[in-house]
């Protein structure tokens, strides 16, 4: 099929929005919600004569794109790639615009490489470690105060994307019998 422009703002707080079949829009807009199980998923290459726009709703709620057969790469192409707060696995990245907007390692929110990508290139991987506060080793994974960028560090640091090492050690623990 094909579109002279398309939006889809869709609120993906535990569902997923499928493309079947090869398709080519003119600008195409895949927006996420408050929620962090929802997913744009591809049963096949998709085509942008113009922008793909990607908006995750925000660090801790992600969007995510991913091929809808693991290990089986399905390609993205566009002229302009824009994204925040994105996460994809199974995803190729092809610029047809000359511009090359597919680097996506400084983008707000940061670029989470899930597996099994190319033609894009994602936040650098980093060490983040968990840190004990206040007496208390629980907290949000999502919390920035709770991550550190050295073991022992003070929190503050970004929470951990996929492709990041996340470190639970004895600075982590701030009392006995902690799960």
């Amino acid at each position: 099929l094909t579109y002279a422009d398309m939006t889809v703002n869709a609120t993906l707080t535990t569902g997923t929005v499928t493309f079947t079949g090869v398709n080519t829009f003119g600008n195409l807009t895949l927006s996420g919600g408050a929620g962090t199980t929802g997913a744009f998923i591809f049963g096949a290459n998709q085509n942008v004569t113009g922008t793909l726009t990607g908006l995750g709703n925000s660090v801790i709620n992600r969007i995510y794109y991913r091929s809808s057969v693991k290990g089986t790469p399905r390609t993205l192409t566009a002229a302009t790639f824009t994204f925040t707060n994105i996460d994809m696995q199974d995803m190729v990245g092809v610029d047809s615009g000359g511009a090359d907007s597919r680097d996506l390692s400084a983008i707000t929110g940061g670029s989470g490489d899930c597996a099994n990508n190319s033609g894009f290139t994602f936040t650098t991987p980093v060490n983040r470690y968990w840190v004990a506060s206040a007496g208390t080793s629980t907290g949000s994974e999502s919390a920035v105060t709770r991550w550190a960028a050295t073991s022992g560090g003070a929190g503050g640091a970004t929470s951990p994307l996929c492709q990041d090492s996340a470190f639970f050690d004895a600075n982590s623990i701030d009392a006995g019998s902690r799960t």
